[in-house]
């Protein structure tokens, strides 16, 4: 079974969550951005699409590697208990 493992980096540690779908996994990262983009990024206007995008291009401009996103694509393997 393919899975993709999301890992989100920042200031206090790492965040991992893993999904059967590709598309829940940006799901949550638009859900990080549009959590946070008010306290980070306050004199920039939130975008109506790609939000988790410009958010971590932003952050990643500001932290370089303490704060990122990243999603990987894996199979699961051994057989489920």
């Amino acid at each position: 079974m393919k899975v993709f493992v999301a890992v989100y980096e920042h200031e206090y540690g790492s965040d991992v969550r893993v999904f059967g779908k590709q598309e829940d996994a940006y799901k949550w990262k638009d859900q990080i951005a549009y959590e946070w983009w008010d306290a980070e990024i306050p004199d920039e206007p939130m975008p109506e699409t790609h939000i988790g995008d410009e958010y971590f291009k932003v952050m990643g401009e500001r932290w370089g590697d303490a704060e990122y996103f990243s999603i990987h694509h894996t199979m699961v393997e051994g057989e489920p208990e």
